[in-house]
C-alpha cells in the first residue's frame, strides 16, 4: 500500500476516468465513509489510532525474550481486533531513542532468530498516550546503523565465525574485507591441497572437478572484491 502522498497524485491522473463511470464517485464516497467509522470504532476500543504515539507501561515484558520493556515508546501502525471481546492488538514500530537504547544483545538474538526488532506487537491495555520524539528519516537512519554489526546472525554459527573474521571492518569497505579473509585464510590452510568445485559458474570446471590449490591471489580491482 502506497502512503497519502501516492494517493493523492492517483486521484488526480484518474478523478476524470471515476467522473465518467455512473455510480463510481459515489461508491467512492461511501468506501471513505465506511474507511472512517471502522477507523471511529476502533479509536473507541482502544482509545488510539493508527499513528499515535504510544509508550509502554511499567512492568511490561517481552514476549519473546523476557525483556522489560517499561518507558519503550513508538508508534502504532496498525490495530488487530479479531473479536469484540478480545483485547486488541497494536503493531508498535519503535521510535529512534528506543531502538538506540535496546540491548546490543536483543538486536543480536533478534537477528538470528530472524525476528524484527523495530517492531513488537503489544496488547492496548499495556500502552499509554506519549509525545512524538522524531521524525520517519531519523528512524530509518537508526536502524541501519544498529543492524550492519549483525547481517551475519541469521546465518547461525556460520554467520558468528564470518563476523569474526570481518570484526571491526566497514561493511562498505571491501578490500579490508579481502584482506581480513587473505590473512584469516593464510592462518588456517597449508598450501597445496586438493578441492572439489562446488558451484557452477564460468570457466572450464563443472561440478564435482577437483583441483589442486597451489595458493591464494588476491584482486585489488577495488570493483572486484575477492580472491582465488
Amino acid at each position: 500500500m502506497g502512503d497519502e502522498l501516492e494517493a493523492i497524485t492517483y486521484a488526480a491522473d484518474h478523478l476524470n476516468h471515476w467522473r465518467r463511470i455512473p455510480g463510481a464517485v459515489e461508491w467512492l464516497q461511501d468506501q471513505l465513509v465506511a474507511e472512517e467509522a471502522g477507523k471511529q470504532i476502533l479509536r473507541d476500543r482502544t482509545g488510539f489510532k493508527v499513528g499515535d504515539a504510544v509508550k509502554v507501561k511499567e512492568g511490561v515484558n517481552d514476549p519473546d525474550f523476557g525483556t522489560d520493556l517499561s518507558g519503550w515508546q513508538g508508534r502504532i501502525s496498525e490495530i488487530d481486533v479479531e473479536a469484540e471481546d478480545e483485547s486488541p492488538v497494536l503493531l508498535i514500530e519503535w521510535d529512534s531513542q528506543t531502538l538506540e537504547e535496546m540491548p546490543q544483545e536483543a538486536i543480536q538474538r533478534s537477528e538470528r532468530e530472524e525476528l524484527d526488532w523495530t517492531l513488537m506487537y503489544l496488547w492496548a491495555e499495556e500502552l499509554i498516550p506519549a509525545e512524538p520524539r522524531e521524525e520517519q528519516l531519523d528512524r530509518l537512519e537508526v536502524i541501519w546503523r544498529l543492524s550492519r554489526p549483525f547481517l551475519w546472525e541469521q546465518m547461525g554459527e556460520q554467520g558468528q565465525r564470518i563476523q569474526a573474521v570481518l570484526e571491526g571492518i566497514s561493511n562498505e569497505d571491501e578490500l579490508a574485507q579481502i584482506q581480513a579473509w587473505e590473512n584469516y585464510l593464510r592462518e588456517q590452510l597449508t598450501f597445496p591441497f586438493e578441492a572439489e568445485f562446488m558451484e557452477q559458474g564460468q570457466g572450464p570446471l563443472k561440478l564435482g572437478d577437483r583441483e589442486k590449490e597451489m595458493g591464494l591471489m588476491m584482486w585489488t580491482n577495488s570493483s572486484v572484491g575477492w580472491f582465488k
